[in-house]
C-alpha cells in the first residue's frame, strides 16, 4: 500500500474554481501598484490551495507564476536584486510544477522539473530550495524503489533543515526516512521516524501533516497485525482529511482500509460469512478510493486501488471485475512506468550529473587562467625591480667617482661608504625579497600543476561514465530486440494456425474479419473449416492479450481441429462441451497453478450449406444476425423460452438486428458447469451473421473518455450493413481509430462479418 509522502512547502486547503480564484486574486490587487513579485507569490499560495483536489487548476497558477518570472528577468528595467528574486520565484514555481506530476505519476516530466529548479537554487546559493529539490528528487527515488539512494537524500536533509531551524521540513524529513525503512521492512525505525514527524506536527499544529503521519503509523500496524489500532489510526486521518477536503489524503485512506479488510478476511475471519463480509467492505471502500483517484487525475493512487479491488472481487469469485480491474492496474502501471518514461528519467539524471561535471571543469580552467595571468604580472615587476636596482647602482657608482674626484677628503668618502654600506643592506633585502617571491612562484606552479592533474582524472572519469553509460544503453536496445523478435516469430506461428483470408474467402465468398491485437500476438482468433454438408466457424477471445492470450488461442485452434476436423463433431453445444473439457483436462495436467479464470471465451457456428439453417452456441459470447427482410425464425428445441434466449433489437433506422444469447459461463472451470445449448434459426439468403469478441465496446475514448459501450456498436453495425461487406470492414476500423485516438487499446479486437 502507498506510504505518504510529504514533498516539501505543499500547502493544501479546500478546493476553488479557478476562475474564483482569478477573480479574488484580480479583487485582491485592485487600486494598488502591485509588483510582480508580489502577484507570483500570490499565485502559488491560491495554487497550494487546491493542489490536492484540482492539480490541472494548480498547474494553471504555476505556469501563470513561471510566465511572469521569465517576463521579469527578462525585463530591461528589472534591477540584480529585482532579478534575483524573479529567479528565486522561478525556481520554486518549477519545483511546484514537478510536484504536480510526481502525485500524477509522471516521473520523467517531475525530475525535468525539479532539476531545472536545482540548477537555479544552485545558482542563487540557495540552500532551502536546494534542499527541497533533493527532497523532490529522493521522494521519486523511493517510487522508483531506489531505497539506499533516497535514503542518502533524505539524511543530508535532515541535517540541513536541522542547521537552518526548519521545524516543518525537518518533520517531513522524518516522515519520508520512515517511509523508506517501511519499504525496506524495517519497521521498528519506520514506526520511530513517523512519531518523530507526528510530534513536531503536533506542536506546529499542521492538522494535514498529522493526518498524514496517522495513516502511515496504521499501515505499520496492519503489517504488525494490530487491526484494530490500525483502524483507529485510519479513522482519525480520514476525519482531519474530510475536514480539510483534501481528496488525495481521503482516497489513500479508502484504499488503506480497503486492504486491511482484504487482510482481515484472509488471516482473521473464522467463517465464510465474517470472511465475505470483510470482502465486500474492501470492494466498497476500493470503489470510494478510485473514483476521488480518478477525480483528481492521481494515476499511482488510481492503480494501488484497482489492485485492491481485483483482490476483493478474485476472493469473493466474482472474475469479470477483477478481470476489469486488473486492466484497470495494468494501464496505470504501463502509464507510470514505460521504457520511454524510464529512459527518459535516467537521461535526464545524467545530462545534470554532465553538466554539473562540465561546469566544475570550466570553474578549474578559469581558476588556472586568472593564477597564471597573476604570475604574469608579478614576473614583469619583479623583472622591473630587479633593472630599477641596477640602473640606481649604477648611478649611486657614478655619483660616487664623482665626489671622489671633487672631494678627497675622508669625512667625504666615509660619508659615501656609508651610503654604499645602506644601499648594499637594501640590496640584500630587496634580493631576499625576490627569493621568497620565487619560491611562492614555485609552490603556485606546483597547485596549478595538481589541479591539471585532477581536472584530467575528473575528464577521465566522465568519459568511463558515458561509455559505461552507452554500454548499458547498448544492451537494453539488444535486449528489447531480441523479445521483440521472439514475440514476432510467435505471430508468423499463431498467423499461420489460424486461416488465411485466401482459406477464408473459400470457405465464405463474401465476408470480412476486422482484427487488430492489443499487441504483437493476440488473445482473440478466428477460425472456420467445412465438414462434408456443413460450415463451422467462431470468434473466441481467450484469457488475457499479448503473449500468454496467443498461448492459449493456440491451444484453442488445436482443439477445435481435432474435435471438428479429427473427429467430424457438428453439433454446435457439443463442440463447446468437448473444447470445456480438454481445456481444463489440459491445464490440470501442465499446470499446478492452474487457476479458475484461464479459458476462453467463444462464439460458435454450424451452418447447414443448403438448408441455410444455423447452429448456435456461445460462451459469453453472442451471435448477431441482420436479416434482408426482418423475418426470422428461431426454434430452441424446447429447451428455452424465445425471451430467455434471443433478444430481437429495433435499430433507429427501421433495421431489426436479432441477438443469439450465449450461456453466461466461459470455457474454463467455473461456479456454473452445465451443459452449453444450441439455438436453432433458419437463415435467408442475404442474411449477415456478427461473431466478435468484447474489445471494440470496451474500448475507451470519445469526448469523454467512456466506453464505446454494445448499443454502439449494434447501431453502427445496422446503419452499415447494406454496404459490401469489404466497406463494412473499413468503417469499422475507422469508427474504431476515431473513437480510441491517442488512447491506449485496452484489449484485442475481432469482429467476423458473413454474408449468407
Amino acid at each position: 500500500m502507498k506510504r505518504t509522502l510529504l514533498l516539501s512547502a505543499l500547502a493544501i486547503s479546500i478546493a476553488l474554481k479557478p476562475f474564483a480564484q482569478n477573480d479574488k486574486l484580480e479583487k485582491l490587487w485592485v487600486g494598488k501598484e502591485v509588483h510582480d513579485t508580489v502577484k507570483i507569490k500570490d499565485i502559488l499560495d491560491f495554487g497550494t490551495k487546491v493542489q490536492n483536489t484540482s492539480m490541472d487548476s494548480a498547474l494553471l497558477y504555476y505556469n501563470w507564476a513561471t510566465e511572469l518570472a521569465n517576463k521579469g528577468i527578462a525585463s530591461s528595467s528589472s534591477s540584480p536584486q529585482t532579478i534575483k528574486v524573479f529567479l528565486k520565484h522561478k525556481a520554486n514555481s518549477l519545483r511546484y510544477i514537478g510536484i504536480v506530476y510526481f502525485f500524477e505519476g509522471t516521473y520523467d516530466k517531475a525530475v525535468d522539473f525539479f532539476i531545472n529548479s536545482l540548477k537555479i537554487s544552485e545558482e542563487l546559493n540557495d540552500k532551502i530550495g536546494i534542499s527541497l529539490c533533493y527532497g523532490n528528487i529522493g521522494a521519486i527515488q523511493i517510487n522508483l524503489g531506489n531505497f539506499e539512494k533516497a535514503i542518502v537524500y533524505f539524511e543530508k536533509l535532515l541535517k540541513t533543515f536541522e542547521e537552518l531551524g526548519e521545524k516543518s521540513s525537518l518533520a517531513a524529513c522524518y516522515n519520508n526516512i520512515g517511509a523508506i525503512y517501511q519499504y525496506q521492512n524495517k519497521h521498528t525505525e519506520a514506526i520511530e521516524n513517523y512519531h518523530k514527524s507526528l510530534t513536531i506536527f503536533e506542536e506546529l499544529g499542521d492538522k494535514n501533516r498529522i493526518s498524514d503521519c496517522y495513516s502511515n503509523i496504521g499501515l505499520i500496524k496492519v503489517i504488525q497485525n494490530k487491526h484494530s489500532e490500525a483502524i483507529e489510526y485510519y479513522k482519525k486521518a480520514l476525519n482531519i482529511y474530510k475536514l480539510l477536503g483534501n481528496t488525495n489524503g481521503e482516497a489513500t485512506i479508502y484504499c488503506s482500509i480497503a486492504n486491511l479488510h482484504i487482510t482481515i478476511a484472509d488471516s482473521v475471519a473464522k467463517t465464510p460469512s465474517e470472511r465475505s463480509k470483510n470482502l465486500k467492505l474492501a470492494s466498497e471502500f476500493g470503489a470510494k478510493s478510485i473514483d476521488l483517484a480518478r477525480k483528481i487525475k492521481s494515476t499511482p493512487l488510481e492503480g494501488l486501488a484497482a489492485v485492491a479491488l481485483m483482490n476483493a472481487y478474485k476472493k469473493l469469485g466474482n472474475a469479470p471485475e477483477a478481470l476489469k480491474y486488473a486492466e484497470a492496474y495494468i494501464a496505470a502501471r504501463e502509464n507510470m512506468f514505460s521504457e520511454e518514461k524510464t529512459k527518459a528519467l535516467a537521461e535526464v539524471e545524467a545530462k545534470y550529473e554532465a553538466d554539473k561535471k562540465q561546469q566544475e571543469i570550466e570553474r578549474q580552467q578559469l581558476i588556472i587562467q586568472n593564477k597564471e595571468i597573476e604570475n604574469s604580472q608579478q614576473r614583469t615587476r619583479l623583472n622591473l625591480f630587479i633593472g630599477g636596482s641596477a640602473l640606481l647602482v649604477l648611478l649611486i657608482l657614478v655619483i660616487l667617482y664623482s665626489y671622489q674626484q671633487k672631494h678627497k677628503s675622508s669625512s667625504i668618502i666615509s660619508e659615501k661608504n656609508a651610503l654604499l654600506e645602506q644601499l648594499n643592506e637594501e640590496i640584500n633585502a630587496t634580493s631576499e625579497a625576490l627569493k621568497s617571491q620565487n619560491e611562492q612562484l614555485t609552490r603556485q606552479n606546483t597547485e596549478i600543476e595538481t589541479q591539471k592533474n585532477d581536472l584530467a582524472n575528473i575528464a577521465w572519469e566522465l568519459q568511463d561514465k558515458n561509455q559505461e553509460v552507452e554500454a548499458q544503453r547498448a544492451l537494453v536496445d539488444s535486449q528489447n530486440k531480441e523479445i521483440t523478435d521472439s514475440i514476432i516469430y510467435a505471430q508468423r506461428i499463431q498467423s499461420a494456425l489460424i486461416p488465411s483470408q485466401d482459406a477464408l474467402t473459400e470457405i465464405f465468398p463474401n465476408h470480412f474479419v476486422l482484427f487488430k491485437p492489443k499487441s504483437i500476438v493476440s488473445g482473440d482468433f478466428y477460425w472456420a473449416t467445412k465438414v462434408k454438408r456443413w460450415t463451422v466457424f467462431c470468434v473466441a477471445d481467450c484469457t488475457g492479450h499479448g503473449v500468454p492470450g496467443a498461448f492459449m488461442s493456440m491451444l484453442g485452434v488445436s482443439f477445435l481441429n481435432e474435435i471438428v476436423r479429427k473427429d467430424e463433431v457438428v453439433d454446435a453445444a457439443d463442440i463447446l462441451n468437448q473444447i470445456r473439457s480438454q481445456i481444463i483436462s489440459s491445464l490440470k495436467e501442465e499446470c499446478s497453478n492452474y487457476i479458475q479464470v484461464d479459458g476462453m471465451e467463444m462464439a460458435l457456428c454450424v451452418l447447414e450449406n443448403h438448408t441455410l439453417k444455423l447452429q448456435f452456441a456461445g460462451a459469453n459470447l453472442p451471435c448477431w444476425i441482420v436479416p434482408s427482410n426482418n423475418s426470422s425464425n428461431i426454434d430452441l428445441g424446447g429447451k428455452k423460452s424465445i425471451s430467455e434466449k434471443v433478444e430481437i433489437n429495433a435499430m433507429p433506422n427501421s433495421k431489426t438486428l436479432i441477438e443469439l444469447l450465449p450461456n453466461r459461463m466461459p470455457l474454463s472451470l467455473y461456479q456454473r458447469m452445465g451443459p452449453f445449448e444450441t439455438i436453432n434459426y433458419q437463415l435467408n439468403e442475404g442474411d449477415t451473421i456478427y461473431l466478435l469478441s468484447d474489445g471494440f465496446q470496451d474500448q475507451f475514448g470519445g469526448p469523454e473518455g467512456k466506453k464505446f459501450q454494445t448499443i454502439q456498436l449494434k447501431e453502427a453495425i445496422s446503419n452499415i450493413n447494406s454496404l459490401p461487406l469489404e466497406t463494412q470492414h473499413q468503417f469499422l476500423n475507422a469508427i474504431f481509430e476515431d473513437w480510441k485516438k491517442d488512447k491506449i487499446q485496452i484489449d484485442d479486437v475481432t469482429i467476423m462479418g458473413v454474408k449468407v
